[in-house]
């Protein structure tokens, strides 16, 4: 039996409810679980997501009959809950509602400046990703289409390449920091592969400030849930032991840890912050390239919850380009070097503007069509 009640088997998760149709009458909710169940309805359908069990009071007998009826959550509810069978994942159950506001007002215009007369948008993302005159017409094509903007083709590019440029340097997913040397005033620690997950080793960085505990690392998250973990059994990141064997494989398998690696980081960083944004109202399909690599580049750096570096710059615009939203992030971010990295050395913080304003620069040519 898997020992489901302790920190290493016990999986806390957020949802969203998309049914609460039970034919049980049970109280059982349908719920697509943030970072697990991938968003895509055509891959995972509502209606194949497993049933998720409520937790009632006291009050709320489990026998039929007696104690009062679950009232349910409506769908669209965020909800808290864990997994019954541990790490098999397929036994969910909820206890608890998230209470939030509608998502359609974090990019409106300010209610307290904008004009009596001036009536609210009611989008929870005005870029509808159609070019459109000084009238706000349409602007057509020849066979009287619709121009397309926002997300332009671009040559050679794909989800995280902007990342993967500032984390790793192209070196592929065999990349390891100098983690005792240049790197090792690193909150992060001993940082592998091509977005270089970290581990949080050694315990202490060299100015002799405590690291996060090792065993919620990415990189140990990123362990368990590899097909090639195996690899790794018995070694410790951070060791001659463990970097031997990370080069190995990249050196055997080059495309298939890097590709593993990658759909790691899009399910667990880029696709959850996608899902964070969204309820703010800032719906990240509607844009291209260069803001979807600013989101997969803060989520990895940053982790997928720190929605605030998006949410704040934003706030108030009712018009947002391409070319807006990575400015106004990118700046934010810049601004808040001090505090987003206090943990880290003068060097690092140094190291990190010089990111962001290079990787400014790359994102608005992506946004221009230019890898």
């Amino acid at each position: 039996m898997t020992p489901i009640f302790n920190r290493d088997g016990f999986n806390w998760w957020i949802g969203v409810v998309e049914d609460r149709d039970d034919p049980e009458k049970m109280g059982r909710c349908r719920v697509r679980v943030f970072g697990y169940h991938t968003e895509n309805k055509d891959l995972l359908p509502t209606e194949d997501l497993p049933w998720a069990w409520p937790i009632q009071p006291i009050s709320s007998a489990g026998l039929s009959g007696k104690g009062s009826s679950p009232l349910g959550v409506l769908p669209g509810s965020w909800v808290v809950g864990f997994f019954l069978d541990g790490l098999d994942m397929q036994q969910p159950a909820f206890f608890g509602v998230i209470s939030a506001k509608a998502g359609g007002t974090s990019f409106e215009p300010n209610r307290d400046t904008a004009p009596a007369t001036e009536k609210p948008s009611t989008t929870n993302n005005p870029n509808d990703g159609i070019l459109r005159d000084s009238d706000g017409n349409p602007v057509t094509d020849s066979q009287g289409e619709p121009i397309q903007t926002g997300r332009p083709a671009v040559d050679g590019w794909e989800l995280g390449k902007t990342s993967e440029k500032y984390e790793s340097g192209g070196r592929g997913p065999g990349t390891i920091n100098d983690y005792n040397g240049r790197a090792a005033g690193d909150f992060g620690g001993a940082s592998y592969g091509t977005y270089q997950l970290a581990s949080y080793l050694p315990a202490q960085t060299s100015t002799g400030k405590s690291r996060p505990s090792d065993k919620n690392s990415p990189l140990i998250g990123y362990l368990k849930a590899s097909k090639y973990s195996s690899n790794f059994k018995g070694l410790t990141p951070a060791t001659a032991e463990f970097d031997n064997a990370w080069q190995k494989l990249a050196q055997s398998d080059a495309q298939g840890f890097k590709k593993d690696q990658h759909d790691f980081i899009k399910a667990r960083y880029y696709d959850v912050m996608v899902t964070n944004l969204q309820r703010y109202g800032f719906n990240a399909s509607k844009y291209g390239p260069g803001v979807q690599d600013l989101i997969w580049s803060t989520a990895v750096q940053l982790g997928p919850t720190n929605t605030s570096v998006f949410t704040e710059p934003l706030k108030g615009k009712s018009t947002l380009t391409d070319k807006d939203v990575v400015n106004l992030v990118s700046e934010y971010k810049k601004a808040r070097i001090d505090t987003l990295f206090k943990s880290s050395s003068s060097d690092i913080r140094a190291g990190v503007k010089n990111r962001y304003d290079s990787e400014k620069v790359a994102l608005l040519k992506l946004c221009e069509g230019k890898a």
